[in-house]
């Protein structure tokens, strides 16, 4: 094969990675907004001419008048590791051509050299090194990380205000559904679902005895008390955009981020920050080495997150903390049953098809128990499907496309 037709040949794998991505909501744009170019040429600002892009995703608003924010993604085939000039010439090129509401993405399937490296996580690339569409591995994303408390919850929300937030923990959420049996290390126990649903309850009845025995909803003041009086948990709030909350352990801290506050959000991560704050008091893991671990990454074979490193195992465990605290299972089904019986619906599973009556019903109920509980309507959708009490018999939307349409209703 010559090298226009291999690097032709690469161009679609990453093409097809980018939209994948997209679709899974690993790179968070609305793909309703976009408009995509291949070897897209742009205007030079400081001389005359042009400059290619392998592909260019523009993000443009309803009747807004120009684009937003820019993609530029390279997709490059190197025989040898992908050194510091190739980044460098990537990143003038865009410089050229835009403003700062750019945003690199550089796809490869070699490895990086130590000063491409540095380079990229300086310069906010998002660097995607792959072989395929199955077979890939995000390095860098393109928000720099900082130094962060372990245990920690957090995204990349720079940008994105309230939407952006949402489909974090709306992730979170749909991950904490999901059980895994890897192995696990540094300390970490071992906690099953059954363990920390036990935990939760015990909780639970000594913040509101009703919340369980009534179906009563949890409280986000009360819980603020109740863990400050027991455990004596001072919760701050910071205005650090690269982080949704953090607990630290040794001080007695849980940090919120300030544009949380009072949302149907806050009350998830404030309950995950808890959960890091009563399962992982014995971890034996540095920050630098918790920050070297990737993030869980979808496994396409089985359909779920694979926990296989010891930080998927601590978000996961702090997750499925924050959703039984927030949404016991008792109490979801009770709330559930108790409107379904409101509406004139035989008390049972969330039903939705293609009558018009069965679709309002369906939408009633999501809203209800979204609003008593205080979380966003994705968050009802999961926990149901996870208990499964959740059945869907649309020909028109599939759950996960569902899911999506939700994501894009800021009052959920």
């Amino acid at each position: 094969m010559n090298t226009v037709l291999k690097g032709d040949r690469f161009e679609d794998i990453g093409i097809d990675l980018i939209h994948k991505l997209i679709s899974q909501e690993e790179i968070l744009i609305n793909s309703n907004f976009i408009r995509t170019y291949k070897k897209k040429k742009y205007n030079c600002k400081s001389r005359e001419g042009t400059v290619e892009f392998d592909y260019v995703i523009e993000v443009w608003p309803p009747n807004a008048e120009r684009f937003s924010i820019i993609y530029f993604i390279e997709c490059k085939d190197y025989k040898n590791r992908v050194g510091v000039n190739q980044l460098k010439k990537f990143h003038n090129d865009i410089q050229e051509v835009s403003g700062a509401n750019a945003k690199a993405i550089f796809i490869t399937k070699s490895l990086l050299q130590q000063g491409a490296k540095s380079y990229a996580e300086a310069n906010g690339f998002m660097v995607i090194q792959a072989n395929d569409i199955n077979n890939y591995k995000i390095i860098y994303h393109k928000i720099n990380s900082k130094e962060i408390s372990i245990p920690t919850l957090y995204g990349p929300i720079e940008d994105l205000g309230i939407l952006g937030l949402t489909k974090i923990i709306d992730n979170h959420i749909k991950k904490a559904c999901e059980e895994f049996t890897s192995g696990i290390s540094y300390n970490i126990d071992k906690i099953n679902k059954e363990s920390i649903e036990e935990m939760c309850n015990l909780e639970i009845n000594q913040i509101n005895s009703k919340i369980l025995a009534q179906a009563k909803n949890l409280d986000i003041d009360s819980l603020k008390s109740y863990i400050n009086e027991k455990y004596g948990i001072h919760i701050t709030y910071t205005d650090k955009f690269d982080l949704l909350g953090s607990c630290d352990i040794d001080n007695n801290t849980i940090s919120l981020n300030k544009n949380i506050r009072n949302t149907k959000r806050e009350l998830f991560v404030l309950c995950h920050e808890f959960g890091h704050y009563k399962l992982h008091q014995n971890l034996i893991i540095d920050q630098n080495t918790y920050n070297n671990f990737n993030e869980s990454e979808y496994n396409f074979k089985i359909g779920k997150h694979s926990l296989i490193n010891p930080r998927h195992w601590i978000e996961w465990q702090a997750n499925y903390f924050s959703i039984n605290m927030i949404l016991p299972k008792t109490s979801i089904l009770a709330m559930l049953w108790r409107n379904q019986q409101k509406l004139g619906i035989n008390k049972g599973i969330l039903y939705l098809d293609d009558q018009k009556d069965n679709y309002l019903n369906y939408q009633t109920l999501l809203y209800r128990l979204s609003e008593y509980f205080n979380v966003t309507r994705p968050n009802i959708l999961y926990r149901l499907k996870e208990l499964n009490h959740f059945k869907n018999n649309s020909n028109l939307k599939s759950a996960k496309e569902i899911l999506e349409q939700m994501q894009m209703d800021y009052h959920i």
